[in-house]
């Protein structure tokens, strides 16, 4: 056989079976590497879409909540100080919010207190207004008429008189 160089061809057989083994080995580890590559792009391209997609929305529930919570809170914070500091209701721009859950109900439970306030606070200038005129016309009258008066304070036990009551 091994006169023959059958051995020789045999192994030359072989050996061209092995190299066309590698050279389809090699355009397959070649084609497959060409599709993982592609794969690990288009994964890295709906990663970066998916956080654009997360970032978007964050951003829009962010708005809503600045539009629906804290934009509401500060203007009624606002408000409240106005309030405090004694400015009339005409000077607060009260919040308008509809709906029905808790942000709308204390809105409107604020505007509802400020303008009740703001009622009580106009009441209470006209009766002192008032009150003050009528001291002022009951004063020009003992004054014009010359009468004696006092007070007793019975709490107190203080007792306060005018001048011609002293006389």
């Amino acid at each position: 056989i091994v006169k023959s160089d059958k051995g020789k061809q045999v192994m030359d057989v072989i050996r061209n079976c092995i190299l066309e083994f590698e050279v389809e080995e090699r355009r397959l580890l070649a084609a497959r590497m060409g599709d993982y590559k592609a794969e690990q792009a288009r994964t890295r391209v709906m990663i970066a879409l998916e956080a654009l997609s997360l970032l978007s929305l964050i951003a829009i529930i962010a708005f809503v909540i600045q539009r629906t919570l804290i934009a509401p809170i500060i203007q009624l914070t606002d408000n409240a100080a106005k309030l405090a500091s004694g400015r009339a209701l005409s000077d607060v721009k009260l919040t308008k919010l509809a709906g029905q859950d808790e942000m709308s109900q204390l809105v409107r439970g604020f505007n509802t207190m400020a303008a009740t306030i703001s009622s009580t606070m106009m009441t209470l200038a006209a009766s002192r207004a008032e009150a003050e005129e009528k001291e002022k016309r009951l004063s020009e009258i003992i004054w014009s008429t010359n009468v004696g008066t006092w007070e007793w304070n019975i709490e107190t036990d203080h007792i306060q008189i005018n001048d011609r009551w002293a006389e």
